[in-house]
């Protein structure tokens, strides 16, 4: 790749990141900051716990049915959602 080119590039790159659920993003810098020390054991043990959480918000939701409905989606970012039966 062309040195000039690599800013832009960059910035696509970037722009294809923040487009994601705000939330999903945040739990991916946590996991990868604690996994910098953590054994495979525990770092797979958070990875989960961290999923569990990130299926428990409303993004979770959004994200699905933006894709069925051919949308965009709209993240709002939200923490956890109560689940009613």
């Amino acid at each position: 790749m062309p040195r000039e080119s690599l800013i832009d590039e960059a910035l696509k790159f970037a722009a294809g990141i923040t487009s994601n659920a705000p939330l999903s993003i945040a739990y991916s810098k946590k996991m990868l900051k604690y996994s910098e020390d953590a054994e495979i054991d525990e770092a797979w043990d958070m990875n989960g716990r961290l999923f569990s959480e990130i299926r428990a918000t409303e993004d979770a939701i959004e994200g699905p049915r933006a894709f069925a409905e051919h949308r965009a989606p709209t993240w709002k970012g939200k923490q956890p959602v109560v689940w009613q039966l």
